[in-house]
């Protein structure tokens, strides 16, 4: 783990500089050194065009059971809001990876979520329906049921501010 990190926020679209001071299994903390640098909306495609593309240069030992249809792509914990099929919020989230059939989401409280979601994608502002289909630690696996469709950031963030 690098002593200096950028950490981007998507949904701002500007990133800083961080130090990291503490690192987990799982997760890291980090103080932040420097003021928000402004991206510009063609910058910020050309970063998520790039994690987006699948990355061969850290070869995966494969697994003996790796039932996987398509190839993963990381998303660098990329915000996520997850809400019900009637959709009322329930948490937010990171997207850890994702494909075209479904994504790894990282969340704190696993109980709270039924089987049947909506997954918001903030940076993409689009959002799909989806079944959890495995759940570890603090991941849970999520299998795609619909294509992506536009939803309004408003409404989720009126429901989210409403319960939250």
């Amino acid at each position: 783990m690098p002593k200096l990190v950028t950490v981007i926020d998507v949904s701002a679209c500007c990133y800083r500089i961080a130090k990291v001071v503490w690192v987990g299994e799982n997760d890291f903390g980090v103080n932040f050194s420097s003021a928000e640098f402004e991206i510009s909306p063609a910058e910020m495609a050309a970063l998520l065009a790039l994690d987006r593309k699948p990355k061969a240069d850290h070869p995966r030992k494969p697994k003996a059971l790796e039932k996987r249809r398509w190839p993963r792509m990381r998303t660098r914990l990329r915000p996520v809001v997850l809400a019900t099929i009637d959709q009322r919020f329930l948490a937010d989230s990171q997207m850890v990876d994702v494909s075209a059939g479904g994504a790894r989401l990282r969340c704190g409280d696993l109980q709270a979520i039924p089987k049947s979601i909506i997954v918001y994608d903030v940076a993409e502002r689009c959002a799909r329906r989806g079944e959890i289909v495995w759940k570890g630690g603090s991941d849970l696996g999520i299998s795609f049921t619909s294509d992506a469709f536009k939803a309004s950031p408003a409404t989720l963030k009126r429901r989210h501010s409403a319960i939250g």
